[in-house]
């Protein structure tokens, strides 16, 4: 498990990490991961998935989020999807990619919210990300390679 404290350089400025620690499980078909957020006070933190090229400073990070919402990471794209995510919480993003549409699915707690993003099939590597702004700390354990969820 790996422990990552960030902020951003002011509040309503994001900063973004991109996990590459996962850098073999990307490269797989579909994937799971979770992060647990341990201290989230005053920040908003949006948890999903970025393409190298849509990779960038601030708001101009371009993927596929959750933080309560479903955003692309500078817009909200459905409001009220989920709950805003706090202390104590765990979010899953599952890249589910084996047939059919690329579905992006997240979880809120280990309950399944469903698909946030349901998209034409993307051959793009996709990489974990962290979406901040305030201050966090986030837990981020390694992924089994063979564990992924129900769906429903």
């Amino acid at each position: 498990v790996s422990t990552i404290s960030f902020s951003s350089a002011k509040k309503g400025t994001p900063f973004n990490i991109r996990l590459d620690a996962m850098n073999d499980f990307v490269q797989m078909k579909s994937f799971f991961f979770e992060i647990q957020a341990t201290n989230t006070s005053d920040s908003s933190l949006a948890v999903g998935l970025v393409s190298k090229n849509g990779f960038l400073p601030g708001w101009k990070t371009k993927g596929y989020f959750y933080n309560g919402n479903i955003t692309n990471g500078s817009a909200g794209l459905i409001l009220g999807f989920g709950s805003p995510i706090k202390s104590g919480d765990t979010i899953g993003v599952y890249l589910h990619r084996e047939s059919g549409p690329c579905r992006v699915i997240f979880y809120h707690n280990h309950r399944c919210l469903g698909d946030g993003f349901s998209l034409a099939v993307i051959n793009d590597v996709l990489y974990p990300c962290l979406h901040l702004s305030g201050k966090a700390t986030v837990k981020f354990p390694m992924p089994a390679r063979d564990n992924f969820p129900t769906i429903f």
